[in-house]
């Protein structure tokens, strides 16, 4: 049993560790492989790809966690439309710094590949079926080595497409292993009626979980897309970089976490706030050691990076980073929580208000252009670590709040 749990922890630690460990291999090489402007011009897509998958794949995902939703074909397909469809307005971004139609079409296929693979990856939480997770994420990352090798002048497009046909393929290979296959079948008739009802609900609760989601999570993976509009490649070079490495650290803390979400959703549910507060202590025993770690990987790898900038800059630069993504890290359990105790709106009320400030602060910025592009960048990521202390707060207050409170609130699962 012991050596069970030993492959079902390991299992999960892979099937969180490579997507980050994927998009730094395919940074790293295509830094080497192409011009600095080109490279540029491919991080800023392929991250603004991934905060297209982060608004309306990532509320799609939870929606999933939440109600409990088994995951067809049919299904994945449905929420990875709907995913795009939610995530349209994302894609106007692209035309604030480019009106490459050809690009955008590369960004489009992208981001429904990404799209796809994160509506499976939840199906897979849920399920916690990790070992096949850990084999399609080992595919994924082997189908993007073949790309970056293959089709090095098409990376956006080839990898976008291999994500579509991968993740279509692995919905198909898990249905079967499902064994609980009647119980679904029951619960899927009831939920095609409940769907057909609910569509519009199901969206709106999408819309509003994925662009909380984004105004919170999604200010990393902007950060190559805003450095471009402010600096010189070189940064975006740095800052591409650094945020694929970043990646890599967060997702231990991940992986501990999908481990416990449901144990923490059934804590909230039961009001258990002796074991809430317990099992809080141990996550948060973990995250701190491994952020320790993992900010001292970092700014190690930091210094490697090849460029003309001072590696004391890069090196205050990493730590500034490094700060607010611990912050985010850290305080994790209670900003998810907040989808399962009917919060949605009151959380994405926060998290739009941090990330207003963050945006109006880069248009001033960007306005103004009274700092170095490069200082620019570190100004703006010392005030989302100010700003996510004070988000952790208030949701924090919420939370306690919902567990001290004599009346029975009734949480949707």
């Amino acid at each position: 049993m012991t050596q069970v749990n030993i492959i079902y922890k390991l299992s999960s630690l892979v099937f969180v560790a490579l997507p980050g460990f994927s998009r730094l291999v395919i940074f790293y090489i295509a830094a080497l492989m192409v011009d600095t402007n080109s490279f540029a011009s491919f991080s800023s897509v392929y991250s603004l790809a991934i905060v297209v998958a982060m608004v309306g794949a990532i509320g799609s995902g939870l929606l999933i966690l939440k109600d409990e939703i088994a995951v067809t074909v049919g299904s994945l397909l449905k929420f990875t439309v709907i995913s795009v469809i939610v995530s349209l307005p994302i894609f106007f971004i692209f035309f604030l710094n480019s009106n490459d139609v050809e690009l955008f079409v590369y960004l489009f296929l992208l981001g429904l590949g990404l799209s796809a693979n994160q509506v499976l990856r939840h199906s897979i939480i849920l399920e916690k079926k990790f070992f096949l997770g850990a084999f399609y994420e080992t595919v994924l990352i082997l189908s993007s080595l073949i790309c970056i090798f293959s089709f090095t002048n098409h990376l956006i497009l080839s990898i976008g497409i291999s994500y579509i046909f991968i993740s279509i393929t692995f919905s198909l290979i898990k249905s079967p292993l499902d064994n609980n296959n009647n119980n679904n079948n029951n619960n899927n008739s009831n939920n095609n009626n409940n769907n057909n009802n609910n569509n519009n609900n199901n969206i709106k609760s999408i819309m509003v979980i994925g662009y909380s989601n984004l105004a919170s999570s999604g200010i990393l993976f902007l950060l190559p897309t805003f450095s471009t509009m402010i600096s010189e490649p070189e940064v975006t070079k740095v800052t591409s970089l650094l945020v694929s490495v970043i990646g890599i650290v967060t997702v231990f803390p991940r992986a501990i976490y999908n481990l416990k979400v449901i144990d923490f959703k059934r804590l909230l549910e039961d009001r258990d706030v002796f074991n809430y507060k317990l099992s809080l202590f141990d996550y948060r025993k973990k995250v701190y050691l491994i952020m320790a770690l993992g900010i001292f990987f970092v700014n190690s790898y930091a210094l490697t990076i090849e460029t003309d900038i001072p590696k004391i800059n890069i090196f205050i630069y990493s730590l500034m980073m490094s700060s607010f993504i611990c912050i985010g890290q850290a305080f994790m359990p209670e900003t998810n929580m907040m989808n399962f105790i009917n919060k949605e709106k009151y959380l994405m009320f926060l998290n739009f208000f941090v990330f207003f400030l963050f945006f109006l602060s880069f248009l001033i910025i960007k306005a103004l252009n009274f700092l170095d592009g490069f200082y620019s960048i570190q100004v703006l990521c010392l005030l989302i670590s100010f700003l996510y202390a004070i988000r952790s707060a208030l949701v924090i207050r919420e939370i306690e709040g919902y567990m001290s409170s004599p009346k029975k609130v009734e949480v949707c699962t």
